[in-house]
C-alpha cells in the first residue's frame, strides 16, 4: 500500500462532478425517472423497488453518461437499467456474469416493460471494481427470466 499513488488529483474529480451536474435533464426526462423508479415500487412482482435514492443514482448517471458522450443534454434514450456491483474482482466477459445477477436484471427490465411496453429496456452492470460498464444481452436475461418462471 505505501507504494501506491494517486491516479486523478480531488480538484480533477470535483471539477468532473461539476461538469455533470451542469448537463441539463428537461422536465419530461425527469419525470420519466420518477416514473420508472415508482413503477418498481408498485409492481407486484417486485418485493423491494428503487428508493429516491435510485432515483437520484438514475438522474446522475444519465447526466454522466450525457457528459461522455459529449452532450449538454439528457434525452430519454440515457436512462436505463444500471446496477452497481461491488464483486472484486469483476467479471471479464459478460458470460460470467452469474446467473443471480443476470436473472436480477431480468426481473427489473420485466417491470419495466410491462409499464412501458414500447420501449427498449436496456440493462447493464457498473462492477465499481474498475470501473466497468457491462451490458446484459436480451437473450441471457431471456433465459434467466425463464429458468426463474420454470423454478416457481
Amino acid at each position: 500500500l505505501e507504494s501506491l499513488e494517486p491516479v486523478v488529483a480531488v480538484e480533477d474529480v470535483l471539477a468532473c462532478q461539476q461538469a455533470v451536474r451542469a448537463i441539463d435533464v428537461d422536465e419530461k426526462v425527469r419525470d420519466y425517472i420518477v416514473q420508472l423508479v415508482q413503477a418498481t415500487r408498485e409492481h407486484e412482482d417486485v418485493a423491494l423497488g428503487g428508493s429516491p435514492r435510485a432515483s437520484i443514482a438514475l438522474y446522475r448517471t444519465a447526466q454522466a453518461l450525457a457528459g461522455i458522450r459529449g452532450q449538454e443534454f439528457v434525452t430519454p434514450d440515457e436512462v436505463k437499467i444500471i446496477d452497481f456491483k461491488t464483486d472484486r474482482p469483476a467479471p471479464a466477459r459478460v458470460e460470467d456474469v452469474g446467473d443471480t445477477y443476470t436473472a436480477q436484471m431480468a426481473a427489473y427490465r420485466a417491470v419495466l416493460q410491462a409499464a412501458y411496453p414500447d420501449r427498449a429496456i436496456r440493462c447493464a452492470i457498473i462492477w465499481t471494481d474498475g470501473p466497468k460498464l457491462m451490458e446484459i444481452p436480451e437473450a441471457s436475461m431471456d433465459a434467466a427470466l425463464a429458468a426463474l418462471k420454470a423454478d416457481t
